[in-house]
């Protein structure tokens, strides 16, 4: 790469688009360095503006990043690349997604970490169909963006609603395509863990030609990636837990957890076969507990395949079309540990259904084995109950791990369709037409495995002797229609007692489909006012728009009944459209000094008409420094999920705010509390109001959509300074400070808190239901159901820091050779505020896990005629799991305590990255090079912590969990 000299048409360009892009990408951005110069600035298209600029400068911080860059990292995925970046945060990735019955396998991004829904994902300005199931959210899945095809990735954090519409509240990723193929290119690329596993693989092949006026290309590819066992680091492989070691009351250690739900079962005090349990939380030596690591993924594998293909055609000199077409379709498949079946809840419903029956008899058991039997009842026989049922035994006490059913898995298939047209007419005196219509579809079809109808478990323990006058006659299914459709005796007392033939009967496997359809119209005009101010002309772009969204999501009838062995889920089903207005105008008041002013009018078929607006200003003080500042109010409307998703079951923990009330106590809620009869008769019997810890344990309940939600709304601003000194060829520094504060933040609201609010209502208004949501049996909270609302207010603000510089070293010494680009990228996090609108609870994220005060990437590369190398620097600094450790969490799971500094304070970390590449000729390219290099394990974060993801220990966010791994490709073009 021979680097251009700072000359005025790279400072144009470089300072175009507000930026300082890591210099590997520069000569990207320069493109056909034959043409004339105003053939090169008529292309000048800038993220968060409709306006096509030459000199003008953007308001608003934006970083470019080329697809050199991702390639010079060993990056072959998006999504992988995008969360290295100081401002983004994976939202979900092959990690930490793995534990999710619907978006496993999705790789999404956040910007500012405000969730995936707050960051608009473009491909060339336009809107990109959702791949997330509409029942769960809504987001790009940037795996069914083929990277081949990427020209640069432009990054704008801040609100650019005005611009693009609603959800740009974060900020906005577009992601620039190649266009105008010429000739054939392949790329090859292979790689593999320093461990021997997560093996990739990665193909494509683009190729392309022009004629007079036109081009035409196409493009294949095939990646292929591994996935990892949590039982293959070292980090993963065991259960662990946070425990208090020293009786402090916080927890300073992590220790051996396990699960109760055992292979050969645990009933009261006893496994299966009648032995003694023991339970030996921390000592894993003496303990008989299972460890679900061994069953669970680390890394989710992962297999694309992708054709895309595309024309573009002059009509004549004023009129042209473009054509482009992609299919994309994603595998994966997901393991967890096999079924924990619990016999009470998960087959006889003591627990959730008021008046709810069944059991299993311990003396006339046909299933238990002597020595079992004759253990329970010595425990549980007594005068006043001498025949004891099996659910006296109590909730997860009659547990039992169905490993004969193999592990729970999920196989699913999702293909993205995506097509888009657009038509662009020079309509004269510098004015022109742009029209585009696209449409895109992603389809989902999941299956799932190792799940347990328990509605036919019922019947298979429901037994009778063949023979009732042989004791050793054989045993069956008392019900003649059940034997008929292959009802087997279903034994889950001891290890192997699960027959195939009983197996084959019980086991569920379902399918899961879910649809996300997406259309856009989209006509604007621009161009130049016929009249000047004193820095020059006016520009002008606006136009209309017209989007429509469609969702649905179908769980099978067994999932949606609720009669296998996992939570029920409803059906999702729903559309909205909107119609949009914009303007934009650029006002140069003086060659020093200049406004950009945008707005935006939509009209909602859910929330009404909704208006946005930006406001920027560009100050250039000299030809080396400029000062820039914007600010604007953004929308996000509620999407399919937010209005309409299926409600799906959960059994979180629910904090009864009736716990603990007296007679004579005087809280908030305590004489709403006391006016339930079943709450003050146990007072009465108790002294106080006092739950069981099965009633704790076992409030069910539904969480789901709410068509009443209304839209968020958001006003952020950014100020700083670009410094572009002439002195120094390509050394460009940008700082800005952002201030994002989002009104009425959609989240669904925690079930404690319905029960809060409507329970600290005026006792004249006071309804015990809530108005339906919450059932109480014999005074305890049996199910509350919840509901998306605007819930919170999100404040964050922070600096950015993003300098770069090249050279060529002979510059600097005769004796050096060579051309040098540094970069660094840096985010300081000052604040990240959650607030409750009713409680006004402020929870301070700014220091945790997801959200650390100092991030940057280092980049430096060198380049010395055909060779070449790059190294990587990644920072994250040190965090906290908790910024409040010695407050109890009332949902802390496994541990309700406090945490000690020795586990809530994590270690910062570096990771590097190394490569090396030669171009053997100009047509062949080839290269090798290593990730996490120095094979940096991540910080520990096990069951109980606050920020860790299910299973694996740790944030997979935040730390890589993979370790040190090589890759060698090449790229071949002809």
């Amino acid at each position: 790469m021979k680097h251009l000299r700072k000359t005025g048409l790279s400072r144009t360009i470089a300072t175009a688009v507000g930026i300082t892009a890591v210099s590997t990408s520069l000569p990207a951005v320069v493109t056909a360095q034959t043409s004339p110069v105003s053939d090169i600035i008529e292309e000048v298209y800038v993220t968060g503006s409709r306006i096509r600029r030459s000199n003008e400068d953007s308001p608003a911080p934006i970083t470019v990043l080329g697809s050199e860059d991702m390639a010079a990292v060993g990056t072959t995925n998006i999504g992988e690349y995008l969360e290295k970046l100081p401002s983004a945060v994976a939202f979900s990735n092959q990690s930490n997604s793995t534990f999710s019955s619907t978006s496993a396998g999705l790789l999404t991004t956040a910007l500012r970490n405000l969730e995936q829904e707050r960051t608009l994902v473009l491909i060339n300005g336009r809107r990109f169909v959702s791949g997330v199931n509409p029942g769960t959210g809504y987001a790009v899945d940037l795996s069914s963006i083929p990277t081949a095809l990427i020209e640069n990735i432009e990054v704008l954090t801040g609100g650019a609603s005005a611009i693009y519409g609603s959800d740009a509240v974060a900020g906005v990723v577009n992601i620039i395509t190649k266009k105008d193929f010429e000739g054939v290119e392949l790329n090859v690329r292979s790689g593999v863990s320093e461990q021997g596993d997560n093996e990739k693989t990665d193909v494509d092949i683009t190729m392309g030609g022009s004629w007079n006026r036109g081009n035409a290309w196409a493009s294949f590819g095939y990646s292929d990636e591994n996935g990892i066992m949590a039982r293959d680091r070292s980090f993963s492989d065991t259960d662990l837990i946070e425990m208090d070691t020293n009786g402090d009351g916080y927890d300073d250690s992590y220790g051996w957890l396990g699960s109760s739900f055992l292979p050969q079962g645990r009933y009261g005090n006893y496994q299966g076969d009648g032995t003694p349990f023991r339970s030996g939380i921390g000592d894993r030596e003496n303990s008989d507990r299972f460890n679900r690591a061994d069953f669970r993924q680390l890394l989710i594998p992962i297999e694309r395949r992708y054709a895309a293909a595309g024309a573009s055609y002059d009509f004549n000199d004023k009129l042209s079309f473009g054509l482009q077409l992609g299919f994309n379709e994603t595998i994966i498949a997901s393991d967890i540990e096999p079924v924990p079946l619990d016999l009470n809840t998960g087959i006889w419903n003591t627990d959730t259904v008021v008046g709810g029956t069944g059991g299993h008899d311990i003396a006339t058991s046909l299933l238990l084995p002597e020595r079992l039997k004759a253990a329970l009842l010595s425990d549980l026989r007594t005068p006043e109950n001498p025949n004891p049922n099996l659910t006296d035994l109590g909730n997860n006490l009659t547990s039992r791990r169905l490993v004969e059913f193999g592990p729970r898995g999920a196989q699913a298939e999702r293909s993205t369709t995506h097509a888009v047209f657009d038509m662009q007419y020079e309509l004269g005196n510098g004015w022109y037409l742009d029209a585009f219509a696209s449409w895109g579809k992603t389809r989902t079809i999941m299956k799932s495995n190792g799940n347990l109808n328990v509605e036919r478990a019922e019947l298979a323990m429901d037994l009778e002797l063949i023979n009732p006058n042989d004791p050793n006659g054989g045993i069956q299914c008392k019900s003649a229609s059940a034997r008929a459709a292959g009802c087997a005796p279903f034994n889950p007392f001891g290890l192997n007692t699960i027959s195939p033939e009983a197996v084959a009967y019980l086991s569920a496997a379902t399918t899961f489909r879910a649809e996300v359809e997406q259309t856009v119209f989209g006509v604007s005009v621009g161009g130049d006012l016929p009249f000047e101010l004193p820095g020059g002309a006016i520009s002008f772009a606006g136009g209309v728009e017209y989007r429509e969204e469609k969702g649905s999501e179908t769980p099978a009838g067994f999932v949606q009944s609720g009669i296998i062995s996992g939570n029920a889920i409803a059906a999702t089903k729903g559309q909205f459209d909107v119609a949009d207005i914009f303007v934009e105008t650029r006002l140069p008041l003086h060659n020093m000094l200049a406004f950009n002013l945008a707005y935006r009018v939509g009209d909602y078929s859910t929330v009404g008409t909704q208006q946005t607006w930006k406001f920027g200003i560009e100050s250039p003080i000299n030809d080396d420094v400029r000062l820039r500042a914007t600010m604007s109010e953004s929308v996000r409307a509620p999407n399919i999920s937010d209005l309409y998703a299926g409600a799906g079951q959960t059994f979180a923990t629910v904090k009864d705010i009736c716990e603990g009330v007296t007679a004579t106590s005087t809280g908030a809620a305590d004489a709403n509390c006391r006016s339930i009869k079943e709450i003050s008769d146990r007072i009465a019997a108790q002294g106080f109001f006092k739950l069981t810890q099965v009633e704790k344990q076992s409030t069910g309940g539904y969480i789901g959509g709410n068509p009443n939600v209304q839209e968020e709304t958001a006003k952020s601003w950014t100020a700083g300074i670009v410094w572009t000194p002439q002195f120094a060829d390509y050394l460009t520094v940008a700082l800005d400070w952002y201030n994002i504060e989002i009104d009425d933040a959609i989240k669904i609201t925690t079930r404690t808190t319905v029960v809060e609010r409507c329970y600290t209502a005026d006792s004249a208004s006071f309804d015990p239901t809530c108005g339906g949501l919450v059932k109480r049996s014999n005074g305890a909270l049996v199910s509350v159901d919840s509901l998306s609302s605007n819930e919170n207010i999100i404040e964050t603000a922070g600096l950015d820091l993003d300098v770069s510089f090249a050279t060529q070293l002979s510059d600097w010494s005769s004796s050096l050779s060579g051309d040098l680009d540094m970069n660094v990228i840096y985010n300081y996090v000052d604040k990240f505020n959650t607030t409750g609108i009713v409680e006004r609870d402020v929870d301070e994220d700014a220091g945790e896990i997801l959200w650390p005060e100092h991030r940057l990437v280092f980049t430096a590369s060198y380049q010395l005629e055909r060779f070449s190398t790059v190294w990587r620097a990644r920072y994250w600094h040190d965090v906290n799991d908790s910024n409040t450790p010695r407050e109890n969490d009332e949902n802390g799971g496994i541990s309700a305590k406090g945490f000690s500094d020795d586990i809530n304070n994590k270690d910062a970390v570096w990771y590097h990255d190394l490569q090396f590449s030669y171009d053997f000729t100009d047509s062949l390219n080839a290269y090798i090079g290593a990730n996490n290099l120095f094979d940096e394990e991540p910080q520990m974060l096990a069951q109980g912590s606050q920020h860790g993801s299910t299973g694996i220990n740790t944030a997979p966010e935040a730390y890589d969990v993979i370790g040190r791994r090589y890759y060698a490709g090449f790229k071949y073009s002809f």
